[in-house]
């Protein structure tokens, strides 16, 4: 059996991944999103609904009144809203 030298010895290749590493960190993932949807022209408010707004978006057609409590449907009612101005 032959012995191998010094020089016959190849280093293992790694693949080095040049792609810049995301945290999965919440805070971290929610910066990311922010910054995304800002590079869109986007901005995130938080705003305060009484009952009289969600009966005008049910009179208006833009949330189904048995949705009313859903905050999802109201989220989409209002965008809907928005995107009509």
């Amino acid at each position: 059996m032959a012995s191998m030298s010094a020089a016959d010895h190849k280093p293992a290749v790694t693949a080095v991944s040049l792609a810049p590493h995301r945290s999965e960190r919440p805070g971290a993932t929610r910066m990311a999103r922010l910054r995304e949807r800002r590079q869109r022209g986007f901005r995130c408010y938080s705003i305060e609904v009484c009952d009289a707004d969600i009966d005008a978006l049910v009179a208006r057609g833009f949330l189904d009144r048995l949705r009313r409590d859903d905050p999802c449907a109201v989220e989409r009612a209002i965008g809907g809203l928005l995107d009509r101005l």
